[in-house]
């Protein structure tokens, strides 16, 4: 899995596009990559509910179409100073490191959203405790939308494909889509809780409701 390091000396090498896929060179590269997912998911981020969680959030790029309140977790400190100088001065948006993301209460979020990011978690294990945790952290009624490396295409030792098994153990998937660009191919997984009954799934509600955003986007 690329570490700090190697995100590190890619941002000092490519700046602000450097979350982009090789061929990026430009800004305006990254947002046309970009757009290749925001047409794919067109039908989905209108339905998305705040507290949302953009866990590898990179540079920000997702930030302005998510719903409020927002947190953006990423590995890679230059990034979060990209993204608190975009938009630090919106009181309902938070950066902060992935490390953050084992201490965030239970049920805080009705959105977790992650875009080309669990693709380079390689390690199973690793994969795996992150998906415990979108579990944990995920509202009873919430949703899990994810954008990552697609089955049928080649596979490297730093990006591999997201399955339905990967998500299985912890959440109910749906693959509902892909999107195609420059022959690559990602698959649009929608991912809710495993059934509840009646009054875990009214608990998850009250949680998100009453106390999720307060307690994750209070500022020191």
């Amino acid at each position: 899995m690329p570490d700090v390091k190697f995100w590190q000396e890619r941002f000092e090498e490519l700046g602000k596009h450097s979350v982009g896929p090789g061929e990026t060179q430009t800004e305006a590269d990254l947002e046309d990559h970009r757009q290749f997912f925001v047409r794919g998911i067109a039908e989905w981020l209108p339905q998305l509910r705040g507290p949302v969680l953009d866990f590898g959030c990179g540079v920000g790029r997702w930030a302005k179409d998510l719903p409020r309140p927002y947190l953006g977790l990423d590995l890679t400190p230059e990034h979060l100073d990209v993204c608190r100088a975009k938009f630090g001065n919106q009181h309902d948006v938070r950066f902060e490191l992935s490390e953050t993301l084992t201490s965030l209460p239970d049920g805080s979020f009705n959105t977790i959203f992650t875009c080309t990011v669990l693709q380079h978690i390689v390690e199973l294990d690793e994969r795996r405790r992150i998906m415990k945790e979108f579990s944990r952290l995920l509202s009873g009624d919430g949703t899990l939308l994810s954008i990552e490396w697609a089955e049928g295409q080649r596979q490297f030792d730093w990006c591999r494909a997201v399955t339905n098994s990967d998500l299985r153990q912890w959440l109910k998937a749906e693959m509902v889509g892909q999107v195609r660009e420059n022959g690559r191919c990602h698959t649009i997984w929608i991912a809710r809780q495993k059934q509840l009954s009646f009054w875990g799934r009214f608990l998850g509600i009250y949680r998100s409701q009453r106390s999720a955003a307060a307690s994750f986007m209070r500022r020191d």
